[in-house]
């Protein structure tokens, strides 16, 4: 499964991209905004992947720019068909990548597979009050 946008395309995460999430929770900043406290193996991120696809609860993407490079990942969580609704969460893998609109443009991307393909009717997602970026996308 790829959704596309413009500039991005959203692919289904697999193991391959397991040390680019890696990096992500290794990078201060990047946990701060998502508030992540936990710290994570390389091979705990893989098993995690690995269990997440045979989840039917929930697709888990990651953003790639048109050349493949992985620059983030995005997941529809908790997918409940009967009652329409879902949660969501989305993070960047590091700042250069910020303030560009490729999280507003995965974003767009989801909700046309969540609000159109699933026929969602809600889609659910916290965000810290300090997160000024994930407010503004």
């Amino acid at each position: 499964m790829q959704l596309t946008g413009e500039r991005i395309f959203l692919r289904l995460i697999n193991v391959t991209g397991a040390h680019v999430l890696f990096e992500q929770t290794r990078n201060e900043t990047l946990r701060y905004l998502i508030g992540t406290t936990a710290t994570f193996s390389l091979e705990q991120i893989e098993q995690h992947i690995l269990s997440i696809q045979a989840d039917a609860t929930r697709h888990d993407f990651a953003i790639c720019l048109t050349s493949d490079e992985m620059i983030g990942e995005c997941s529809i969580l908790d997918i409940d068909l009967d009652s329409g609704i879902a949660g969501f969460r989305i993070s960047l893998r590091a700042l250069p990548w910020t303030g560009q609109g490729y999280g507003t443009e995965a974003i767009a991307c989801i909700f046309r597979f969540c609000f159109e393909e699933l026929q969602l009717s809600q889609l659910e997602l916290e965000v810290f009050s300090h997160n000024e970026r994930a407010i503004a996308a």
